[in-house]
């Protein structure tokens, strides 16, 4: 869910990203690095892991993600939705 939310702020800069790697960079570099604030570093680290976990989960036939891990990123994607709603909200 965090892939659709962070094209949906990027589609706002107009741009466009056909991998979750070049979205997570281009997300850094326009709300992170140049942004206002809105977004910090520990948001970046939040949806970078998760995309860590992803890759993993996708390419790693070992990769067992703990129940504890699972639920932390439930609960980061529902922060990071939510504040991607108010963005865009406030900013439309």
């Amino acid at each position: 869910m965090q892939w659709k939310n962070l094209k949906a702020l990027l589609a706002m800069e107009k741009i466009d990203s056909t991998t979750h790697n070049g979205a997570l960079k281009q997300f850094n570099f326009i709300y992170i690095y140049k942004g206002d604030g809105t977004f910090t570093p520990e948001d970046y680290q939040k949806i970078a892991r998760a995309e860590q976990i992803r890759n993993a989960s996708d390419y790693d036939d070992f990769y067992v993600a703990s129940k504890e891990e699972a639920q932390l990123q439930v609960k980061n994607a529902g922060y990071f939705i939510e504040k991607v709603e108010k963005y865009i909200e406030n900013n439309t």
